[in-house]
């Protein structure tokens, strides 16, 4: 009994080394937010011009106008492109099947299954 024990807390650790990687995996910004972020940057970066035009620091405004409007353009990709799709847990229930039937697999081929019943 202490045999079985031990090997079914061998599995869960593997399966732990298998899992813990990917279930500690923190959550990517969402392409949404990086671009609703951006949009409110650039509104902010425009009333710091317009503050900056009413003090006389700026000479050429509409100049800079168009390099917020260009760095915008170019921080907010196209909104279709192709979204890459997180990798869902369940695609990785295969993997510690197949982990645990190969283990138990070997171990009946080589192991001294009589022996350890006996």
């Amino acid at each position: 009994m202490a045999f079985w024990l031990i090997v079914l807390v061998l599995l869960i650790i593997a399966a732990a080394l298998l899992l813990v990687p990917v279930l500690r995996q923190p959550q990517r910004d969402l392409p949404e937010d990086r671009d609703r972020l951006n949009t409110r940057f650039y509104h902010q970066r425009l009333q710091e011009l317009e503050q900056d035009e009413e003090q006389g620091v700026v000479a050429e405004r509409q100049v800079m106008i168009e390099e917020l409007q260009q760095n915008l353009l170019s921080d907010v990709p196209d909104a279709q492109a192709v979204k890459p799709e997180p990798l869902n847990r369940w695609v990785l229930l295969p993997g510690v099947v197949i982990l645990v039937l190969i283990s138990v697999g070997f171990y009946l081929k080589t192991g001294g299954l009589a022996q350890v019943q006996g």
